[in-house]
């Protein structure tokens, strides 16, 4: 198992909720 992979997948989760945070729901980029 890997030990690291839930520690990489949480900070990968926060940085697509940052990327996402950037759209408006009309997946336009926000200004």
């Amino acid at each position: 198992k890997m030990v690291y992979a839930g520690l990489k997948d949480e900070q990968r989760v926060k940085d697509i909720i940052a990327f996402l945070k950037q759209f408006d729901k009309s997946g336009k980029k926000a200004p």
